[in-house]
């Protein structure tokens, strides 16, 4: 049997925009990283770049140490990346390996062959990127001493990984897995980028994102003093063409915005144009009324029977929907985590005053346990409006200790709800040693 020779290369997209000495300082760190890198540079244009870094990547792909540049004509910041990747997407796919990076990363050398050993060795991890020396930041970020804990100490350190997000620097993925993803990004009218990744990776695959121990690289962007200044990006570019409220800096990274390119591969040049994304959806919702996961059960799109209270996504084949408790302002729910799964996030502090869907059973836990009694409460009426008449809300419910019994949710509290709610309440076996209830909640 022969090897595919493509899957000693390993593709890797950049997203340039911004400084040119920058682009150009990071390009070529890229370039003298990994000779199987097959780099593909996506660009946005920069008000004020002088033009150096474009003939440096032209230059670059007519030299073949470039795969190819993509030049956008107006600045569409993270779409860029995800329409680069979608076109790209057969190619790369004779990848194993995926590599995707801003060039405003210096990478060094060694890094490509740590992160590779990573993955192999650690079929838990989603993505390996690289480890920055934030000492270096400016320090009126705001974030820099958070990520020097995180980089510029042991404490997250691992056998062999440093077990800590990092941004879109030189992050490699397993190629499968992370068109897995962009698949996902795309049914569910969401955008490319680092928080949805990682938040998606997590619910689909269980799988973390982490950085290399030993391959330390830097972060050109953050060291400059006038970062905040003159940061490329502004909300009020894309507000007009973004779900989120006027003014939100989110907006920047979740808009609709597409532009025709020109693409360079070797020395030949062609137009590119993109068909239009599925509208983007906002990051937080109005009302659970308005989530895209209950409007695709009401159009008849998703038949969901189950459903399950949860903190974080298990691996689970039997559930249909995953409400995910949050406790700030819930984000827009995922239809599609996979072809039938779902998530809805939801709140204690969210209310519903109309019937939304019909699931036969909602099995809450043991989450309940530790709850307030208006937390659990609120939580349970909320839940109650995704049952069907035949439909019931089954967990654990705490019989009650004297230290407890007039804070947290218990026995007491559930019967009284029931009553309120005009629900039957089914109580199975009994306390010992004051311990929980397995009860169901339902119509009849």
């Amino acid at each position: 049997m022969t090897l595919n020779h493509h899957k000693h290369h390993i593709a890797c997209q950049v997203l340039s925009h911004g400084i040119d000495d920058i682009n150009v300082r990071s390009l070529e760190s890229m370039i003298e990283c990994d000779s199987r890198l097959k780099i593909d540079v996506a660009h946005n244009p920069y008000p004020e770049e002088s033009g150096d870094f474009l003939k440096f990547a032209s230059d670059q792909t007519a030299s073949g140490k470039l795969r190819s540049l993509m030049v956008f004509e107006r600045n569409i910041s993270n779409n860029a990346l995800q329409l680069a990747l979608l076109r790209n997407r057969d190619r790369n796919l004779e990848s194993k390996y995926i590599v995707i990076s801003d060039c405003d990363i210096l990478a060094p050398t060694g890094l490509i062959d740590e992160q590779i050993s990573i993955l192999e060795n650690n079929l838990d991890l989603l993505v390996c990127g690289l480890r920055v020396d934030a000492s270096l930041w400016d320090n009126s970020l705001p974030v820099k001493s958070e990520l020097m804990e995180r980089f510029n100490s042991d404490k997250f350190e691992m056998a062999d990984h440093v077990a800590s997000a990092t941004g879109l620097w030189m992050a490699m993925f397993r190629t499968a897995e992370f068109y897995m993803l962009l698949d996902t990004i795309e049914k569910n009218n969401l955008r490319l980028t680092d928080g949805n990744l990682k938040s998606l990776g997590f619910a689909k695959f269980r799988k973390r994102w982490s950085a290399t121990k030993n391959s330390i690289g830097r972060e050109l962007n953050r060291e400059r003093e006038t970062y905040h200044v003159t940061k490329a990006v502004s909300s009020t570019d894309f507000g007009g063409n973004s779900p989120e409220q006027p003014g939100s800096r989110y907006s920047t990274w979740n808009h609709n915005l597409v532009s025709e390119a020109e693409l360079q591969e070797s020395d030949s040049k062609t137009k590119c144009k993109f068909d239009a994304l599925r509208p983007a959806v906002p990051r937080f919702r109005s009302g659970i009324g308005d989530d895209p996961v209950i409007k695709e059960i009401q159009a008849g799109r998703l038949s969901p029977v189950t459903g399950k209270l949860v903190r974080t996504v298990p691996l689970d084949d039997r559930t249909d929907i995953f409400f995910v408790l949050v406790s700030g302002k819930p984000q827009t729910g995922i239809p599609y985590l996979s072809d039938r799964q779902s998530l809805i996030y939801v709140s204690c502090s969210e209310s519903v005053s109309a019937h939304l869907v019909d699931l036969l059973e909602i099995d809450v836990g043991r989450l309940l346990a530790n709850m307030s009694i208006c937390d659990a409460s609120s939580l349970l009426n909320l839940l109650v409006s995704f049952i069907s008449n035949d439909g019931k809300i089954v967990g654990w419910v705490p019989f009650l200790t004297l230290d407890t019994a007039s804070e947290h949710f218990n026995v007491f509290a559930l019967c009284a709800l029931a009553e309120q709610l005009n629900l039957k309440l089914q109580l199975l076996g009994g306390p010992k040693n004051f311990s929980n209830f397995r009860f169901t909640l339902s119509y009849h």
